[in-house]
């Protein structure tokens, strides 16, 4: 249809945060499927999966696996000279990395709290201000996607730390994308419902969870392709005049 862009990402370089962990290995092949090449990122300690392994085999010249910590700058800029060494300037960043431990309120530590803080939001921090002032000093565009997560929208029993965390991450969407726009760098959030993955089976069981996808009014869990599909329309020049906005990706279950 004239004047809307394709959902290609030819000729772009993208980092996925947490990349070995449960939609890490959706993303990339969402992201190689659209034409990027990608840059995976996670602890050296977390294994890979034979997901992932997979992917990275079967486009060798298209994808690079790289140990880097978000709470570690330091690893995160020789990841980043690696990756800019090996395919250019990074322009589409997916900050994926981040934990959801369950835990009473009356219960929680200050080093839980700022555990969850600091994995969540403060290492997507970083990376988004690492990516930008590269982009910004060769004079590039480029986009980001932060995950941000329904427990935000509603009340979510055992997550507290993880529900703020969530929120903030949309709190810093709003602002940072302001601030970006003028260089041209779009930052948006996905907030997933409940997906397919399992996340959700962390202390639910079966019936739980086939209760749970009941209530939503597409009638069944998004799949963890169905988020990385809105991933990808985000880091696209479909999505060019969208900048600082959260999209709930949740089956019609909630319209905060």
């Amino acid at each position: 249809m004239k004047g809307i862009a394709p959902y290609r990402l030819d000729g772009q370089v993208a980092v996925v945060t947490g990349a070995a962990g449960r939609l890490g290995p959706v993303w990339l092949g969402c992201l190689l499927e659209a034409g990027a090449r990608v840059v995976a990122l996670d602890l050296e300690r977390v294994p890979v999966s034979e997901a992932l392994q997979t992917l990275l085999d079967d486009a060798p010249n298209d994808s690079l696996l790289l140990h880097a910590d978000v709470l570690d700058r330091t690893s995160l800029e020789r990841a980043r000279e690696t990756a800019a060494a090996r395919f250019g300037v990074p322009s589409v960043l997916v900050n994926n990395a981040g934990i959801f431990p369950r835990g009473s309120f009356l219960d929680l530590t200050d080093d839980d709290w700022n555990h969850v803080q600091n994995i969540n939001v403060v290492g997507g921090f970083r990376c988004l201000q690492m990516m930008a002032r590269e982009l910004i000093e060769n004079d590039r565009s480029g986009t980001a996607v932060n995950l941000s997560s329904v427990a935000f929208f509603r009340n979510s029993a055992r997550g507290t730390h993880y529900a703020a965390s969530k929120g903030a991450i949309i709190g810093f969407t709003r602002s940072v994308s302001a601030e970006l726009a003028p260089h041209g760098i779009r930052v948006n959030a996905i907030a997933p419902g409940i997906v397919d993955t399992a996340q959700p089976r962390d202390g639910m069981t079966e019936e739980q969870i086939a209760a749970a996808s009941a209530l939503v009014p597409l009638g069944a869990m998004a799949t963890p392709e169905e988020i990385a599909d809105v991933a990808v329309f985000l880091s696209s020049q479909a999505s060019r005049h969208i900048t600082g906005q959260t999209l709930q990706v949740n089956g019609g279950t909630n319209f905060s």
